[in-house]
């Protein structure tokens, strides 16, 4: 059995990125609570949620406890992105060497649908003069386990905006990441 811990990001006073009065959080636990709908019809994996509303603010500490308490093989970081350049498109993030992760990560990316499938990344450069790494560094250094981030898209792209908001997109991005957990054989 593989226990996943999905985390969305956010929530509460914490909206992360947002344009037109679209919030990442709004986003973010939209689609973690779809996949955890798919994963209850999975028999071999089980899954906790850092939080199931909007309604409260999960500090760092607070994501790092319920870690703790429920002892994941693998935690799944969703989130969604903004650029002030042209960006668009899902990707990933991992740390270097984690070949678990990597392998997931991959293979949510490239399931990811069609509309949000632009970009590809093989993990992120650990070099700390990378600014906007400083982030992704954050949110995989927090946690213990095995850990993946995955960016659905960026509000700040006309096309990625309408299909992150889109509910069947919303669902498609849940079965990629559905399909890219599957892979994981850790218990």
């Amino acid at each position: 059995m593989t226990h996943i811990l999905v985390d969305p990001g956010h929530g509460g006073r914490d909206t992360g990125a947002q344009i037109h009065g679209v919030y990442e959080r709004d986003l973010n636990l939209s689609v973690a609570l779809k996949l955890m709908r798919l994963i209850d019809a999975i028999p071999t994996i089980t899954a906790d949620i850092t939080r199931r509303n909007n309604e409260d603010t999960i500090s760092w500490a607070r994501r790092t406890e319920i870690e703790k308490l429920t002892d994941p093989d693998f935690v799944l970081c969703i989130h969604t992105d903004i650029a002030e350049h042209a960006a668009q498109g899902a990707m990933g993030y991992w740390w270097p060497g984690n070949q678990t992760a990597g392998l997931v990560v991959q293979a949510i990316v490239d399931r990811a649908p069609d509309r949000l499938r632009r970009s590809r990344y093989q993990g992120f450069s650990a070099d700390p003069g990378v600014s906007w790494l400083a982030r992704a560094r954050n949110v995989l250094g927090a946690y213990k386990a095995s850990t993946a981030l995955i960016e659905m898209g960026f509000l700040s792209d006309p096309d990625d905006l309408e299909a992150l908001q889109d509910d069947a997109h919303q669902w498609a991005m849940a079965a990629a990441m559905l399909q890219g957990l599957t892979l994981l054989r850790m218990r």
